[in-house]
């Protein structure tokens, strides 16, 4: 399991004393902010694709989760 840290490059205690739901939403809105940090910032041949992948795959399970609710 990654870090908040490297999934989302916040820290957890920026959204601890949040409701669930608005936390899930808020992981989401970083997550979007880091992969386009990511994507965007860099020349292709520089890009962490691996890290890239892991954040998109947490932002898909945070968006599943805010679904149930």
């Amino acid at each position: 399991m990654k870090t908040t840290q490297y999934l989302y490059d916040i820290d957890p205690s920026e959204f601890a004393d949040m409701p669930y739901k608005d936390a899930l939403a808020y992981k989401v809105e970083a997550g979007r902010k880091l992969i386009s940090h990511l994507m965007y910032d860099f020349h292709y041949s520089e890009r962490d694709d691996v890290r890239a992948n892991k954040v998109h795959a947490a932002i898909k399970f945070n968006n599943q989760l805010l679904k149930e609710l």
